[in-house]
């Protein structure tokens, strides 16, 4: 299948849903664009939910207006600062943003629908589920796609792989990766019936950080940022009731959030099948964060066309 005078969008969607908005937007403009999903289904996992203002001025630049509106997000005008439970600062985001608006929070997986639909509503020709195994170039770039026990090969001027970390494009182009030494990680947990009023929280200690915040109506998502040593030390990671207990200690007293965390648990069974659901929370696993980015071998091959991972 040619697409000679097209860009051709190859994507990893579970990484982070930017690997589908230059595929809407190129579409939008007229240009012949295929969007390869692996997934058929997107699941919670440890992801930014949380647009700060510039980001959300950002997107609506691009013209996601609409999708935004479709995802349903909550505006989050306020960062609230805490200390063992009390409040201590605030920042109106406002008051730094320049054109006035909101952090805003949502639900990834959501806003992985959403923006699929969008881009293949704007043109786009949407391959799902399917699997990129390989990019070649030649005669122009091409891209092998495995989709229903088939495989097809696309041709294009340019490919973008945004398949995340373990970047079978980066591979494919001979890339090397830089790692620098892991400094922290983040566990996640989202529940249902815990409502908190229209403010980040976050509450920050040298050794650990809790944030929150609406993603939903009846969804708070709650993060832990914790090392290593500090998750072995204090447990947070074994159990969904030690994530909760963890994240308790943070959340003010007397907020419906904080008396619904100790009643919306998940038993430790759930916890160790690994990422698991229930009617009132959804467990994702912890994720090690570390500075990593991409830069070309010497001797990787050069691509006629445009061939770019991210």
């Amino acid at each position: 299948m040619g697409h000679d005078r097209a860009i051709v969008r190859c994507c990893d969607c579970r990484r982070w849903a930017g690997g589908l908005v230059p595929g809407g937007v190129l579409a939008r403009s007229g240009l012949g664009v295929l969007v390869v999903e692996n997934e058929s289904g997107f699941r919670d996992r440890i992801r930014g939910e949380l647009s700060f203002p510039w980001g959300h001025s950002e997107a609506l630049r691009a013209g996601l207006g609409e999708p935004l509106q479709q995802l349903g997000v909550v505006p989050l005008p306020e960062m609230g600062l805490y200390e063992k439970g009390r409040r201590v600062d605030g920042l109106a985001r406002g008051l730094i943003s320049i054109d006035g608006l909101p952090a805003i929070g949502f639900s990834h997986p959501r806003l992985q629908e959403v923006l699929l639909g969008w881009a293949e509503s704007r043109g786009a020709f949407v391959l799902r589920p399917a699997k990129v195994v390989g990019v070649g170039d030649g005669q122009g770039a091409t891209v092998s796609v495995l989709g229903g026990g088939t495989l097809s090969e696309y041709r294009a001027r340019l490919v973008v792989g945004a398949d995340g970390k373990t970047s079978g494009v980066r591979r494919w182009l001979q890339a090397e990766t830089v790692t620098d030494p892991e400094h922290h990680r983040f566990g996640g947990l989202l529940l249902s019936g815990a409502h908190w009023v229209d403010t980040f929280g976050w509450a920050s200690t040298p050794e650990n950080v809790v944030g929150w915040f609406l993603n939903g109506a009846d969804w708070c998502r709650f993060y832990i940022r914790l090392t290593a040593q500090r998750i072995h030390e204090t447990g947070v990671g074994r159990s969904i009731e030690a994530f909760i207990a963890f994240a308790a200690e943070a959340v003010p007293e007397g907020s419906s959030t904080a008396r619904t965390l100790p009643d919306h648990s998940v038993s430790s069974q759930a916890a160790a099948r690994g990422p698991a659901t229930s009617p009132v929370g959804r467990w994702s696993s912890w994720e090690t964060r570390r500075a990593r980015w991409t830069r070309p071998r010497a001797s990787a091959p050069r691509c006629s066309s445009g061939t770019y991972a991210c």
